[in-house]
């Protein structure tokens, strides 16, 4: 039976593997600063008005696709 042997680059090709690497890297976004999460069932109606624009903006882009894809697939 044919054995199949794999090899490690050294040298020269290991570091074009660790460039390649070092600089796919570079070009990924960073990881979020963190989630906030956010109960329907805990915030009022007064309070949503005087969140943030970014909360504002987040919220209504998921109640949108929530909501899009109940109309879509008839949840």
């Amino acid at each position: 039976m044919n054995e199949i042997h794999f090899t490690h680059p050294t040298g020269p090709e290991m570091t074009r593997w660790v460039d390649a690497f070092v600089l796919a890297a570079a070009f990924l976004p960073p990881p979020p600063a963190g989630t906030e999460i956010l109960d329907f069932g805990t915030v009022k109606c007064k309070d949503f008005p005087v969140s943030s624009k970014e909360t504002i903006g987040y919220t209504l882009a998921w109640l949108d696709g929530y909501y899009r894809d109940e109309e879509l697939f008839g949840k």
